[in-house]
Parts: structure tokens; sequence; C-alpha cells
């Protein structure tokens, strides 16, 4: 399901500008999901709503989707377009008479191919995927070659995610489904060229799979194919992650922050009924916004290490010392250090002033292992009975760390200071006026055309504290909401802000991601959510509701301790 958004979302852009080059950049300020992954959707929620598959409910739910996206980078094709949106224009295929209501309209495109990969995750059985795949296909695409794309695709992701190997799946798709795969990607892709129909999609699609060496790898090749590139690479996707079970974690971040909260909470309930949650529930925590240790961990990547505290003794009986011997390799009878997928931190050996010396030696081990990040747990505040307060402090040195992640409650303590007046932070404004005197006109050019390409976002748009990571972004982080106002306060920079919002809002008809690409619309929404909270119903209040539906940021709301 991901894999096939990721596919569509790199595509995007070399839909009507192709590249035969696999090197080509995977993602650029105007990658967007389009309507294959709106459609995508629209399936999985058909999937989790209606147990009983009807196309009464399917219509519903595409007609729901695309009048709410009713402009998706790209557009939706002309046959599919008037059945969603003007459906009397449509004509009956068999006698040329005018439809009363939506009807299929006989289209071997490779629309029904694009949107089923969620029927490849729902069900047990190869013959339950196709069945289900021709009737997600055959609301509109009913020619045989509409449904068979459908269904070959569903059958491919099925095969991939239930153990099937590339052999097996090319076997049972030329077998079942006439297909030719004997070609390789390299036979295909000189003279491979637009084709948007089933049998001109799928097969191009199935064989960039085959000859593919990981995910990222098959939606490169999908790509580089030529022709309808997202369609391509979303068809390429959906099998490849099924097969490959993982998913690049730059592709995960890049995907996810150009969908807005609804879609992703339609792949949520989705994943939680279907076949998928299992594969869905690796990449959840590893989703751009996830700052803190969570609370409950049942496992861990190859890179990463589980931080519990121990006693010297190395009697890991209980609390999170038992859970790193269950699962995270901690050996009884050490008390300090790597073991495993686990380090341990004695705590239970006197005051803190006696477990600062082990945290110091752990932060350093971290310096010296940038290749593993650490998952520390609230050390010391179970059984040997000390406060967030009282351990959160000696992480200190560890806070701005990129590979070693915190609590929240250890974030909290080192965050909290007493608030200073509005008057000192308008003193210490002079990093932004430093900044923005160089690089202000450039930004507001940038905005006023509409794409961002050079480095301004910390400075223009400043987001609250404890989100950056970067030395830079720390520079011009906002320390409360004190320091928020005295910046809108500022003549020049309180103008200039609202400047800005304003020349953004004059594109409204795009999405902000088209402008910003994906990591900076998340700063965006992150310095409007702040902003907001200093000054409701201003510019700040419109372009969170043009550009993100009106959703706030829940990590800055989080942050400055807010609902959300």
């Amino acid at each position: 399901m991901l894999g096939a958004i990721i596919g569509d979302t790199v595509g995007s852009v070399f839909e009507f500008n192709n590249t035969k080059d696999v090197n080509f950049p995977l993602f650029s300020s105007m990658s967007s999901y389009t309507d294959d992954s709106l459609m995508s959707l629209a399936v999985a929620k058909w999937l989790t709503v209606d147990k009983g598959f009807s196309h009464n409910v399917l219509e519903e739910v595409m007609v729901e989707i695309a009048s709410q996206y009713e402009c998706p980078m790209g557009g939706y094709g002309g046959g599919f377009r008037r059945w969603l949106f003007v459906p009397n224009h449509l004509y009956d295929y068999e006698d040329g008479t005018p439809c009363i209501g939506r009807r299929p309209y006989n289209s071997w495109g490779n629309g029904s191919a694009m949107r089923v990969s969620a029927v490849g995750w729902m069900f047990d059985t190869l013959e339950e995927t196709e069945r289900v795949a021709e009737l997600s296909a055959s609301i509109t695409h009913n020619h045989p070659e509409g449904i068979k794309g459908a269904q070959a695709t569903a059958a491919a992701i099925f095969m991939a995610r239930t153990g099937s190997t590339k052999e097996e799946i090319r076997n049972y798709i030329q077998k079942r489904f006439g297909y030719d795969l004997t070609k390789t990607w390299s036979d295909i892709h000189p003279t491979y060229g637009w084709d948007d129909s089933c049998q001109g999609t799928v097969p191009p699609a199935i064989i960039a799979f085959l000859d593919s060496e990981n995910f990222e790898d098959a939606i490169r090749l999908a790509v580089a194919l030529g022709g309808d590139s997202d369609t391509l690479a979303c068809i390429t996707g959906g099998i490849a992650e099924a097969y490959y079970k993982e998913l690049p974690q730059e592709m995960i971040d890049e995907t996810w922050v150009r969908l807005n909260q609804p879609l992703r909470d339609i792949l949520e309930l989705f994943a939680a009924s279907s076949m998928y949650s299992q594969q869905y529930s690796t990449y959840k925590k590893y989703m751009v916004g996830e700052y803190f240790t969570p609370d409950c961990i049942s496992e861990l990547r190859e890179n990463e290490v589980f931080v519990f505290g121990s006693n010297l003794a190395g009697h890991h009986c209980g609390g999170a010392a038992r859970v790193a011997r269950k699962k995270f390799g901690a050996k009884q009878g050490q008390g300090v250090g790597l073991q495993g997928q686990s380090y341990a931190i004695p705590t239970m050996q006197g005051g803190v002033d006696t477990i600062k010396p082990y945290v110091d030696e752990f932060i350093e081990f971290a310096k010296q292992h940038p290749e593993l990040t650490f998952y520390v747990t609230r050390i010391g505040c179970g059984i040997a009975g000390f406060t967030d307060d009282q351990i959160a402090p000696l992480f200190k040195d560890a806070e701005n760390m990129m590979n070693v992640i915190i609590p929240k409650s250890f974030f909290d303590v080192l965050a909290r200071e007493e608030s200073p007046t509005v008057e000192r932070f308008a003193q210490g404004l002079d990093r932004f006026h430093e900044a923005q005197a160089a690089h202000y006109q450039t930004a507001l050019k940038e905005i006023k055309d509409g794409y961002k390409y050079s480095h301004w976002m910390w400075f223009i748009f400043p987001q609250i504290k404890g989100l950056g990571k970067s030395a830079t972004s720390q520079y011009y982080e906002i320390s409360c909401l004190d320091e928020a106002k005295a910046y809108l306060d500022d003549d020049v920079l309180g103008g200039r802000l609202r400047e800005m919002c304003g020349e953004l809002l004059k594109h409204s008809d795009r999405s902000v991601q088209s402008i910003l690409g994906g990591i900076d619309s998340m700063k965006l929404k992150s310095s409007m959510t702040l902003f907001d909270m200093v000054s409701p119903n201003d510019v700040f209040d419109k372009v969170l509701d043009i550009f993100y539906f009106g959703e706030r940021d829940n990590l800055t709301l989080e942050i400055i301790n807010l609902p959300f």
C-alpha cells in the first residue's frame, strides 16, 4: 500500500516529462501524490468499511474522495473524470444511449491496476484476491483487459507477500493472464513509450519489479521506462513492497509528509483491518514526527539499541531490564554497557551522582557509534525510585544528538525554564535580522514564483524549540510563546512573516508540498501552529486552513503543552 503511494509520488513529476535515466532525483518540491494514490486509498477504505464489497459503497467512497481532491497532480483520466463528476455525459458502451447514473464504460485503461494494491493485502487466498480485484475494476473498467490488469497486479502482490519467488510470480502471471514476461527491463527500456492501457502498463511494471534488486531499484526501473511514469511506479511499488518487506527511510519520510491527516487515517484504518497491519507497524514508529522514545518497544531494527536502567550485578529481572533480557540480548550478570541490542546503565548503586559517570560513558559511546540509534528508556525512574527531574539533566549533553532518542518526559524537564520577559527576547532577535538582511528578498521572490529552491526556512518560518536536530535549526528556534510574541511584535520580522504568508496564500490552488517540498512543508505547518497560538485569527490560521485543512502540528502543541 504505502509502497504504491511512494511509487506514485516519485513518478508524479515524470508523467509528462519522461526520463530514461535511472539516476534521477527521487523527490523534488514538485513531487506529489496523484489520482493513483487517491483511488488506491479509496479502494482501501472500501475494503475497510464494506465487507460485502458492493459496487454501491465503492462508488460512494470513490466519489467522496474525488470530491475532496478534485484537481490532484496530473488530474483524473478523461473517462473516469466524467464518471466521477458528470455521469450524465456518459453513454452506454453497447448501444450508445445516454446513461442514467454511473455505469461502467468498458475501459481497458491502467486505472484499474493502479488502484488495486490494497486488495493484494486483504485476503487469505489467491482466489478471493482475484475475485475482489475484479469487483474493484469492473465498476468502471469492465473490459476484459481492464479486469485482467487489476487481477494480475493484486495476484502479484498477494504472491509476493506470501513468500512466492520471483520466478513463481513470473510463471503464474504469464500462465494465468497471458502476459509476456520473458523480456528483461533492458530489452524493453530503449523503445518503451507512453501507453495508458492495462496490457501496455502492467507487464512492464511487473518486469521492473522482477529485474530489481531492492525497493528503490524497482521504483527507479519503473520510472525510467518512460511513459505513464506514476502509474508504472505505483504498480511496481505495490508489488516490490510486498516482496522486499521494507521501504527506505527517506522514501517513507518524503511521502508521508505529503499526505494530509485524512489520507493517513485511511491508510491507518486499512492496516488495522487487513493483513497489512504487521507490515505497516514496522514503518509507523519511523515516520517523520516520531522524536521521542516510544512508551513500549517490542521490536528493533538492526541498527537500533534499547537503553535501560540496570544494577551492577546484572540481575535483569524487572521492568525495562527484563524486557532487555527477554527481547534485546541483555546478558544476565552484565550490568554495564552494550549487550546484544541493548545498553545497560546502572541506577541502583546509590544517589544520582553515582549514575552520572555511567550516563557520561554511554553518551561518549553513542558519539563513537553514529551508525547506531539509541532509544533511552526512563532509566532510574522505575524500581530505582528516582524522578524524571533527577535523571533527565544527566542526558543534557545527548539532547541534540541525532542518534540518541530520549523519553518525552526527559525532554520536558530539559526544556523547562523560567519564562523570560518579552523585552528580553526582543533584544535577542538580532540573529533573525542578520539572516533576513541577506536572504529575505530571495525568499520572497521564490514564494512569489511558487517554487522554493534555496535554504532559508529556519529564519523565515521559525519553529518552537525541540523540533530541530541540526545546529542551524537550533540556532534559529523559538524558545517559548513569549519569544514568538516578541518576534511578531518586531515591526520588521512580524511584517515580513505576514507578507510571506500572504504571498503563499496566492497559491491556494496548489499543494504546499509543490511549493516548498515535503520536509519544508512540515516546518511551515509547525511554524504556523506556533504563531497561531500567539496571534489567533491572524493570517497564520488562514495558511493552516488552506494548506493543511485546518490541522495543527501535534508536536508543536505537545511541546507547548496544549491539547490536540
